[in-house]
């Protein structure tokens, strides 16, 4: 792909990125809503499952969760999109249950299972849904509107680029600087600008980070003489937001 198709594909809609955030997101910055949503993308053999099954599951991984927390944090991802209660109620799918008292069946909704398809792999490590779980959700995707495919994987592809810089400014103690972010995140200047004047904005949405202009020493300055360098390398702070949402996230 040529770069300016690239930068072109970066171009997204600020409103529905914000949406990411504030509403898709925002119960999995609680580590308990986090394990629970694992709970729900990684049981491979059954299509939903009751807070009975969560809580063995739960507790099975030394996490003691009562039926009521489980409850209030599966209405949480539920309010944000990500899971969804079944019309009718019936036994555990998960576990021996003889009893013949009934349960709320919960899922994950087709947008739940694509961000947890695709977090593990913007975080690097191994998908927690299986092959053939990926099969189906592409052939999904591929059959979704046009205009809501297209704006899904946007917006994943943007999320990739600001948790790649949110993992970078935690790492390197909350702060970097222009040149660096281009290196990690392997895009031009201008993306650069664009995504960290969008984060540090504070009328659009979570205020992640500040910039301050870094003065520049003598050998930028003789290079910007020549034309190799610009006069100025901005530099990047996480606020504390910033930080608090990348812990989270990347915890």
């Amino acid at each position: 792909m040529a770069k300016s198709e690239k930068v072109s594909s970066l171009c997204y809609e600020e409103a529905d990125f914000d949406t990411l955030f504030e509403m898709y997101l925002k119960p999995l910055k609680s580590k308990n809503a986090r394990k629970i949503f694992k709970v729900l993308s990684t049981e491979e053999s059954v299509d939903s499952m009751t807070t009975l099954d969560i809580q063995t599951k739960l507790d099975d991984s030394g996490t003691s969760l009562s039926k009521k927390e489980i409850n209030g944090w599966l209405h949480s991802l539920s309010t944000a999109g990500l899971a969804l209660k079944d019309e009718s109620r019936g036994k555990p799918t998960t576990i021996d249950y003889d009893d013949k008292y009934t349960f709320d069946h919960w899922r994950l909704t087709e947008l739940g299972v694509i961000i947890a398809e695709n977090l593990p792999h913007l975080l690097r490590t191994n998908p927690i849904i299986a092959y053939n779980d990926t099969k189906r959700i592409l052939k999904e995707l591929s059959e979704m509107e046009m205009d809501r495919r297209a704006r899904i994987l946007r917006n994943l592809d943007e999320l990739n680029l600001v948790i790649k810089m949110l993992q970078h400014l935690l790492e390197k103690g909350c702060e970097s600087n222009r040149s660096k972010l281009m290196k990690i995140l392997g895009i031009p200047r201008e993306e650069v600008d664009r995504l960290t004047s969008k984060y540090s904005n504070q009328d659009i949405g979570p205020t992640l980070m500040i910039l301050k202009p870094h003065k520049p020493g003598l050998t930028t300055r003789v290079l910007c003489l020549l034309g190799l360098s610009h006069s100025r390398d901005e530099k990047y702070y996480l606020t504390e937001e910033g930080r608090q949402i990348a812990e989270a996230i990347l915890s």
